[in-house]
């Protein structure tokens, strides 16, 4: 899921859509786009509402404007409702947290080997026999050509 994000940078405020799980060391606020008017407002509200405080940058490595933190906060609180920054910090737990690592014992990586090595020989077997048939047929047929000329 993709997030609005409002990122404190001193006197310029940083807005950013990204995917959650990033954690920054300055002060930023979030809003899920996780229903059609947030998406809606992310691709074309948002860009029309801001744009004379525009500065540089795109929303994908990040637009600058000249606005406050809390002023950018409060206009895009006041179009797509409270922001969601415990979903995000959610997202950042989930992502750091350690997967579960599989281990296999050696009898069943020996069988997987040789599962995989008979059916890649099995395979090869089976290609060369389609081609030997292949060329079984396409000789009388080149054979027959050249005896009509």
């Amino acid at each position: 899921m993709n997030f609005i994000v409002v990122h404190s940078k001193g006197q310029l405020t940083g807005v950013s859509i990204e995917p959650a799980g990033r954690a920054y060391p300055h002060p930023i606020k979030c809003w899920a786009m996780n229903d059609g008017r947030k998406v809606t407002f992310a691709r074309t509200g948002m860009a029309k509402l801001l744009d004379k405080f525009h500065v540089g940058g795109t929303y994908d490595t990040m637009a600058l404007y000249g606005l406050s933190f809390d002023e950018v906060c409060m206009m895009i609180r006041e179009r797509v409702g409270p922001s969601d920054d415990e979903l995000y910090e959610q997202a950042i737990a989930h992502r750091a947290s350690p997967k579960p690592k599989v281990e296999f014992g050696e009898g069943t990586v020996a069988a997987i080997t040789v599962a995989t090595e008979s059916s890649m020989l099995l395979m090869h077997v089976f290609m060369l026999g389609v081609k030997l048939v292949a060329t079984m047929l396409l000789i009388p047929f080149i054979l027959a050509l050249f005896k009509r000329h």
